[in-house]
């Protein structure tokens, strides 16, 4: 099996160091319940989410749109072009603790998507962006109620009536825009 991280050829990163970071990363994400069974919902996950990001360079902020119902939302960069990843924070129910077997990690959200926002959170502090900006939005309820369909009020500074509001006042207009 090849290693996906072998392209990196920056003589100052150990791939080994690469590897313990995001299987870190990772694993501390499992660590977190996001389902519906869970008594903080996503709000723990938001926290962790916020703080890691903070710690590889990003500017974030945490938005609750109900009770314990969190998301983040994170900048990178300055240019004016505009990269946006936008995914969701929670898992489906049936939590499970994370473990490692063979060097497989297994965890409830390891490939739906705490597998992504590890890796672009580490791969972000490895290459920070050059004239653009990444955006990243992490969202509650989609694997369980959808929360994020309903109008609500949790734009970072301002009132809004949707979630859609929320994209538009951080303008990817004409920019890309990755929805995971």
């Amino acid at each position: 099996m090849k290693n996906i991280l072998s392209w990196v050829t920056d003589d100052r990163i150990k791939e080994t160091d690469i590897e313990k970071s995001l299987k870190h990363y990772l694993i501390e994400m499992l660590k977190i319940r996001s389902d519906r069974e869970s008594k903080t919902r996503e709000k723990e996950m938001a926290k962790y989410l916020n703080e890691i990001f903070q710690e590889c360079g990003w500017k974030t902020e945490i938005f609750e749109i109900a009770y314990n119902r969190c998301g983040v939302i994170g900048k990178l960069g300055e240019g004016e072009a505009k990269f946006g990843v936008i995914t969701h924070i929670d898992t489906v129910s049936s939590y499970f603790e994370p473990y490692i077997k063979d060097d497989v990690i297994f965890g409830r959200g390891v490939c739906n998507t705490k597998d992504i926002i590890a890796a672009i959170c580490l791969l972000s502090s490895i290459y920070e962006p050059e004239n653009y900006q990444l955006i990243f939005i992490g969202l509650p309820g989609e694997e369980s109620d959808q929360i994020i369909a309903e109008p609500t009020n949790f734009t970072p500074g301002k009132s809004t009536n949707s979630w859609e509001d929320l994209l538009l006042n951080i303008n990817l207009n004409n920019h890309i825009l990755l929805i995971l």
